[in-house]
């Protein structure tokens, strides 16, 4: 056999079609070869999995005439313009016994002549990127050792040979060097210390973590979400009330604080690792209620406003409350009041949760105009859901409308959002200012019916009163009895992230959280031990002026909020533990914003999965555009379909344009071509009326610094 080929690598560019790549060398075995995807735009690599990325034929086979019968197939079509780098690499060494006087095999020397002409074209090519003298110079001296040239430049003397040299004071070489030395991070400040002085906190902090997570007793190392939670049950009315993932918490997992809570709070985070976990795409329910004003104020996926007679809220500790899943609920002021929630339209289903009562009245809904429903809220003292479908109103957004139409009491808890899918659904009941104490028996039996996992988040508005009174412990502790007691009945797996920031060890209201996770067999989480261990003083000041993740007492930041979704998700062991996996990998479908001015709407109004949107997939932004046009094919000329990318997706392009055409199947004629701005402004330019609908999709590098 022979090694006529004199290279070791090669380098390809896709075209967004091919998938097999012949290969220029040969090698021995797979295990060989390495691939990398390139990227185009930044030049950065990232290594191939070979059996998932990529797969090799040609192992060992000799060359036919002078050529290798090599070739690498990519598992789906290189994307156009991204590169594809090969290279063989072997391990130097020879494995080839050859024993005196034995038979003389061709092929077995061969192959070892073939193996050592390979290893020295891999030197070769490795030497070729290193920096050379030139051709006559004599051999340079070699560089001296490494604590004599530590924080140096390297310069050369009079005879061309390496020297170590100290930059010129308070240049630009010299701030480099020193940033990038041991002690640069003491250089850089960060609010009232440095950049050193945080990193040791947070260092310390991660230490204690790891060790917290390490010691707790727990039973179940990793609630495995996927194969606990019960078969999904659908309704005669279409919407999903499986066994769920049931979240009760108070203002912090409302999202306090958080400013744009569907990209930043804990809760919602935490909602994308679950449907990784599960499978699932559902947002399930959402709080009408906007959290703070100003620059601190909260907002989730929909907007919300209020008509007619005032509305107002019920006691905390009223039976209304206590039969609420949020522990609160919204009262309206008579005949005639409305509250009308506009949101995008990437679920299919909602459910719009009340609390039935004597004396109830009568409310309708609307989706966009149009009336869906109408409920009698008189009864029994109990929560009560009417359930109902979507619509795209056209542009990609929908408009829900609750309003008193007949006289009685109706208290309204809030809406919740679903997919088609038969699947478990993340509902987070969390509502500010919520206390465990006031929760009423029936509702935390209907909570644990309906859920095979419960985070109970509550404590942290608890604590101090539970901790000082004995009538209001009593009460705490009752509370924490019934979770015990029906989470045995229903089977449900109960995590307590534990909230109680400053609260000591010793901590009575802490004992009952811990005594919860104890005896169902569930998980505590010490989060304030995590903080305040290895003799840092419990303190408000520690969280936010040390930390920096939390903004008083109380309420975690982006970065607190951050922190409590992956700690959350790690103890419980989720395959999906990160903020950014989560956003990058399992955000939802934001559908485009359709301009009016264009006139162009959504060919799909009935199913979300079909309509107009884009996403987060990976380092890019994912689009996909199906609109028409009334009755008739687009107009020649420029056609502008979206202003932009919803603000709440905090999402940009890394680039300021793109563009590509629609081409007709039958005749390979471009018919139009659209463009992409890179805050999501689309624009069609039909060449060529063909057809009522356009119909393309293509991805987008995401903006750098964008999560």
């Amino acid at each position: 056999m022979t090694v006529s080929s004199q290279t070791n690598n090669a380098t390809f560019l896709g075209n967004g079609v091919t998938t097999v790549f012949p290969l220029p060398f040969r090698f021995f075995s797979n295990g060989d070869v390495f691939a990398y995807f390139i990227d185009s735009t930044t030049g950065a690599s990232t290594p191939m999995s070979l059996g998932v990325d990529y797969t090799l034929t040609g192992a060992g086979e000799p060359e036919v005439n002078g050529n290798a019968v090599s070739v690498l197939t990519t598992t789906a079509p290189l994307a156009n313009g991204r590169g594809l780098y090969v290279e063989r690499m072997m391990q130097p060494v020879q494995n080839t016994d050859i024993v005196n006087q034995g038979e003389f095999f061709a092929s077995t020397h061969e192959d070892v002549f073939d193996r050592l002409t390979m290893l020295i074209q891999q030197a070769n090519a490795n030497s070729q990127g290193a920096i050379r003298v030139a051709i006559g110079d004599p051999e340079p001296s070699r560089l001296v050792p490494a604590e004599q040239r530590a924080n140096l430049l390297m310069g050369f003397d009079s005879h061309g040979n390496p020297i170590a040299v100290a930059p010129v004071a308070g240049s630009a070489s010299a701030l480099a060097l020193a940033l990038a030395s041991s002690s640069g991070a003491t250089m850089v400040g960060r609010g009232a210390g440095t950049v050193d002085s945080s990193l040791t906190t947070i260092e310390a902090m991660n230490a204690d973590q790891n060790l917290e997570l390490d010691d707790l007793d727990i039973r179940v190392v990793a609630l495995e979400i996927g194969a606990v939670v019960m078969p999904a049950i659908i309704a005669n009315n279409g919407s999903a009330t499986a066994r769920n993932i049931t979240l009760i918490g108070d203002s912090i997992s409302h999202g306090a604080f958080a400013i744009n809570s569907f990209m930043h709070s804990w809760a919602r985070i935490f909602n994308r690792m679950i449907n990784a976990e599960t499978g699932g795409s559902s947002y399930g329910f959402t709080n009408w209620q906007t959290l703070g004003s100003g620059a601190t104020e909260t907002l989730e996926i929909h907007d919300v406003s209020f008509g007619g007679p005032a509305w107002g809220g019920v006691s905390a500790s009223s039976a209304q409350a206590a039969a609420s899943p949020t522990g609160a609920a919204l009262r309206a002021g008579g005949v005639g009041s409305t509250m009308t929630l506009g949101l995008p339209f990437f679920q299919n289903l909602a459910e719009m949760h009340y609390i039935q009562q004597p004396g109830g009245g009568t409310f309708t809904i609307k989706v966009n105009g149009g009336l869906v429903a109408t409920v009698n809220t008189s009864g029994v003292l109990g929560r009560g859901v009417s359930a109902f479908n979507l619509a795209d109103a056209g542009s990609g957004y929908v408009t829900v409308t609750v309003e008193q139409t007949a006289s009685g009491i109706v208290d309204i808890v809030g809406p919740s959002y679903f997919s088609p899918t038969i699947e478990p659904v993340f509902n987070n009941w969390s509502e500010t200012g919520r206390r465990l104490r006031y929760m009423g028996e029936a509702i935390i039996s209907s909570l644990m019916a309906e859920s095979s996992t419960l985070v109970m988040a509550l404590g942290h508005n608890d604590q101090g009163d539970a901790d000082a009174d004995n009538a209001y412990y009593g009460e705490f502790v009752q509370r924490i009895t019934w979770l015990i007691q029906y989470a045995k009945q229903y089977n449900v797996k109960v995590v307590v992230p534990d909230f109680c920031w400053t609260a000591a060890e010793s901590s009575r209201a802490r004992a009952e959280l811990r005594r919860l996770a104890a005896e169902t067999g569930g998980l505590y989480i010490n989060l304030p031990k995590m903080i305040f261990s290895g003799g840092i003083a419990v303190s408000t000041t520690h969280l936010i002026n040390t930390l920096k993740m939390w903004t008083d007492g109380s309420h975690p930041n982006k970065e607190g909020h951050k922190w409590i979704a992956e700690t959350v998700a790690r103890a419980m062991g989720l395959s999906c533990a990160t903020k950014r996996d989560a956003i990058r990998h399992h955000d939802f479908w934001m559908p485009l914003p359709l301009a009016s001015s264009g006139g162009a709407t959504n060919y799909e109004v009935t199913a979300a999965s079909s309509t107009s949107a884009y996403r987060r997939t990976g380092d890019l932004i994912s689009v996909k555009v199906f609109v028409k046009k009334g009755e008739n094919a687009f107009p020649v000329g420029s056609t502008v379909l979206s202003a932009s990318f919803n603000p709440k997706s905090e999402l940009n392009a890394a680039q300021g344009l793109f563009s590509t055409a629609y081409v007709r199947t039958d005749t390979g004629t471009i018919i139009s071509v659209f463009s992409c701005g890179q805050g999501g402004a689309i624009t069609l330019n039909v060449l060529s009326p063909y057809t009522t609908e356009q119909m393309f999709s293509f991805s987008l590098p995401i903006f750098a610094g964008y999560v």
